[in-house]
């Protein structure tokens, strides 16, 4: 009985490493997009565009935003030894994410700022 139980666990160990691996491209893009979506501040880039209006969401654009390094240890550890091209595809689709929700954010500000004007300036 003890050998079965001792035979479960690593079994069930061997099965959590396995699903914690990334073998494609799709899914270190997916999971750099949702570590993207997990991390961003979007309430700072919104103030910017309030603002500094359309230079906030231009500096976005131009700014390399880095990734954190509790990402990149997790994702080194999850990537295959033979596959470690997809360790870039996840920082770059990251970065590329992390920009585009910065400058959405500031983008909105921008325009909350232009409708709050507009209609402050009807009233």
């Amino acid at each position: 009985m003890k050998k079965l139980w001792i035979l479960m666990i690593i079994v069930l160990i061997v099965g959590v490493l396995q699903a914690y691996t990334i073998t494609s491209a799709v899914e270190a893009q997916s999971l750099a997009k949702k570590h993207a979506n997990e991390d961003v501040n979007r309430i700072m880039p919104f103030f910017g565009g309030v603002l500094f209006g359309p230079l906030a969401p231009l500096y976005h654009y131009i700014a390399t935003p880095e990734v954190p390094a509790n990402r990149l240890i997790q994702i080194k550890e999850m990537i295959p030894k033979d596959q470690s091209y997809l360790f870039d595809v996840y920082v770059q689709t990251y970065r590329n994410e992390v920009k585009m929700l910065k400058a959405n954010s500031s983008w909105l500000g921008w325009a909350i700022w232009i409708v709050t004007v507009l209609a402050i300036s009807n009233a």
